[in-house]
Parts: structure tokens; sequence; C-alpha cells
């Protein structure tokens, strides 16, 4: 983010907007750590893989890391 401005405009919009999808998808880590344990042991991490596994399980997971998961799908991998 340092270095965002030597970047040309459409590149520093890009980064932009995936800065804050990366911070948004990081933001359940915390909240979600005992709720991917129980539900989403056998999922390998990557590529939004876990993130995606909570969200097929929202209704089994603890209410605080529902609360913490970004809302609507979330496209991990542009």
């Amino acid at each position: 983010m340092q270095r965002i401005k030597r970047l040309d405009l459409p590149c520093q919009q890009i980064v932009r907007e995936r800065v804050v999808r990366w911070r948004e998808a990081e933001g359940y880590t915390l909240a979600c750590v005992e709720d991917v344990k129980r539900v989403c042991q056998a999922i390998e991490p990557g590529d939004g893989r876990i993130l995606q596994c909570l969200q097929e399980h929202e209704q089994d997971l603890s209410e605080g890391c529902y609360q913490s998961l970004p809302k609507g799908r979330l496209n991990l991998r542009n």
C-alpha cells in the first residue's frame, strides 16, 4: 500500500478493491477458530476454501463466527 501511488490509476483501484476484500475475508479468522476445527477440519486452507466452507455451513456456526463472516459470497481468486 505504501507504493500504490506509483501505479497507474486503474491499477491503484484494483489493488484497493482487492485489499478491502482480503481484509474482509481475514476478519473472520479469530472469531471462527473453533468453528473451523469443528465444521471445516477436512478442508485444505488456501484459495478461500475455509471461508467458503464456513459460508456453506452458516447454520452450524457459533453466533460470533457467523456475525464476523462477510455477507454475500466473495470471489477470492481474482
